[in-house]
């Protein structure tokens, strides 16, 4: 009995391992993602900035 314990505890240890291994594989594939993202946000907000400012000048001269 205690053999199987320690079979399953090994086992559990194991997948454990594997499961944090393929969660770090995910996040590194994630990375040029997320930082696109942030670019396209920054981009985002630059031109809605602007826009408000066109909208602004326009009505400034009408």
């Amino acid at each position: 009995m205690d053999n199987m314990q320690l079979f399953f505890d090994q086992m559990k240890i194991e997948m454990a391992k594997q499961t944090k291994e393929i969660i770090s594989q995910i996040d590194e594939k994630l990375v040029p993602f997320t930082r696109e993202i942030e670019q396209l946000k920054s981009e985002n907000k630059y031109l809605k900035d602007k826009i408000f400012s066109l909208e602004r000048g326009s009505r400034a001269n009408n």
